[in-house]
């Protein structure tokens, strides 16, 4: 029974955790949208932050120029 409440805690904590890890990227890359000027290092980490948050790490291009998709 306890190891049981020490499981579930432990889940729902960890599940909480990453849950507001989502929400945190999400308002960050949110950021380049409203106007506000940055510095230049903080313009290149967005800019970064929204690639992996819309998943492209890879370049479209570089699939459709393969051939992969060519029937």
């Amino acid at each position: 029974m306890i190891a049981q409440f020490l499981l579930t805690y432990a889940l729902n904590t960890g599940l909480s955790a990453f849950w507001g890890l989502i929400n945190s990227q999400q308002n960050v890359a949110y950021l380049p949208i409203m106007n506000v000027q940055h510095p230049g290092q903080v313009t290149f980490y967005l800019e970064t932050l929204v690639e992996i948050a819309t998943f492209d790490p890879i370049p479209v291009d570089m699939v459709y120029d393969a051939g992969m998709f060519d029937f």
